[in-house]
């Protein structure tokens, strides 16, 4: 059975709140006791409450004391060499939910951009009525999926060379590894050109603007989709 995820917000309930803190205090103090001797780093904790008449100071007041003192006595910048501050630990976690947000709105483009190069493709949609940022953003996405087909025939060419030069006669050998393929043998070899190549992906675009709050995203040809950084 899974355990259920607990909700962080303050324990009004006063009984509640005090099992609580006794519980995770004496798993706190294990898990730094463990620390300690697994990988021989020296820690100290005081830590004050309602509950308790003292804090509660770990290891003891006089290992407390000689930790902290030996902290002091460094030079400041060893002292603050790997310590962060709340407004620091606050713009990394901005910075990595900033990224996974470009990430999510380039999948979630290239998602629709497919689905519209499929319906062109079928006849449902035409590019008359497309902006100049869709037909830049399809560019790249069909930029994208020809590279793929280029490289897939490469390997399939690759892979029909080597065949061929086995016991088999090459027309036997690449029909054997594709099927119904035997106008390959006489072919010449599968060249796929890049269509506009002056597109520019949509991560390309995010990230150069990421921070800025500015809108992304030019005419076609130019520096790609345009985004409100702010979701």
């Amino acid at each position: 059975m899974t355990r259920r995820r607990l909700r962080l917000a303050y324990i009004v309930n006063e009984s509640k709140r005090k099992t609580s803190y006794r519980k995770r205090k004496n798993g706190m103090l294990k898990k730094l006791n463990e620390l300690t001797i697994l990988c021989g780093v020296d820690v100290a904790i005081v830590m004050y409450n309602s509950f308790e008449s003292r804090p509660v100071i770990w290891p003891s007041a006089g290992e407390f004391l000689q930790r902290i003192t030996r902290l002091l006595n460094l030079p400041y910048a060893e002292q603050t060499r790997r310590m962060m501050s709340h407004e620091s630990f606050v713009e990394q976690r901005l910075h990595k939910l900033s990224t996974k947000l470009l990430k999510v709105k380039k999948d979630n483009r290239e998602g629709e951009m497919n689905a519209l190069m499929h319906k062109i493709l079928s006849g449902e949609r035409t590019i008359d009525s497309l902006s100049s940022i869709d037909l830049n953003d399809l560019g790249w996405v069909l930029n994208s999926n020809l590279a793929k087909i280029g490289n897939k025939a490469e390997e399939i060419m690759r892979h029909s060379s080597t065949l061929a030069s086995s016991t088999l006669a090459p027309a036997q050998t690449l029909t054997a590894f594709l099927p119904g393929a035997h106008s390959f043998t006489t072919a010449s070899p599968f060249v796929v050109s890049l269509g506009t190549s002056n597109v520019v992906a949509p991560a390309d675009v995010f990230s150069r603007y990421q921070g800025t709050g500015m809108q992304t995203g030019p005419t076609y040809g130019g520096p790609g989709p345009r985004y409100s950084q702010n979701p």
